[in-house]
C-alpha cells in the first residue's frame, strides 16, 4: 500500500491523493510552534515509509540523499498533471482505481458505510430524503453522498485516471 507525506504547500494534493485512496499525511497537521516542520516530515517519512512530494528542491534533494523515496512537484503544474505525474511515476494507477473514495479528504480516516437512520442529526433533512447511500469517516465523523459535489470529484478522477 502506498503512502505519502506532502509538504504545507500541497495541501490540495494531500485531499485529492485521499479521494484516490492514498494514506496522505500533511505536514500541517503536525505543525507546532518551535519544531522543525522539515526533520519532522523525514522522520515521519522514514518511520513510516511514506514517499514525500514535495515543493522544496532541497528537501526533496536531502530526502533523497537519505534514502527516502520523494518527488519534486514542480509548484508551475496543474493538479491533474501533478496527480497523472505521480500516478504514472510510481506506476499505481490500479491502486488508485481499486482504493479510490476509501479515505476521508479532510483528515485520512477510513470511510465505512454509514445507516440512514443513524444520520439524523448529522446531515440536513434534505439530503436524507434525497439520499440513500452515506459514508462516515472514522476517524473525524464526517458524513458523505454522493452529492452534486461528486460530480466535480469523478470529473477530475475520469481525467487523471
Amino acid at each position: 500500500m502506498t503512502k505519502f507525506i506532502v509538504d504545507e504547500m500541497l495541501e490540495n494534493l494531500a485531499r485529492w491523493l485521499r479521494i484516490l485512496g492514498f494514506d496522505t499525511l500533511s505536514a500541517s497537521s503536525f505543525r507546532k510552534e518551535n519544531i522543525d516542520v522539515d526533520k519532522a516530515i523525514l522522520r515521519i517519512a522514514m518511520k513510516d515509509d511514506r514517499i514525500l512530494l514535495t515543493s522544496d528542491k532541497q528537501l526533496a534533494s536531502r530526502a533523497n540523499k537519505m534514502g527516502l523515496r520523494a518527488m519534486y512537484i514542480e509548484p508551475n503544474l496543474s493538479l491533474k498533471e501533478v496527480l497523472r505525474k505521480i500516478l504514472e511515476n510510481l506506476n499505481i494507477r490500479e491502486e488508485a482505481h481499486r482504493d479510490m473514495l476509501s479515505r476521508c479528504p479532510l483528515c485520512n480516516g477510513i470511510l465505512v458505510p454509514a445507516n440512514k437512520e443513524d444520520l439524523t442529526n448529522k446531515v440536513p433533512p434534505s439530503v436524507l430524503k434525497i439520499h440513500n447511500e452515506f459514508w462516515i469517516c472514522n476517524n473525524c465523523g464526517h458524513v458523505y453522498w454522493i452529492g452534486s459535489h461528486f460530480r466535480n470529484i469523478n470529473k477530475v478522477l475520469s481525467e487523471v485516471l
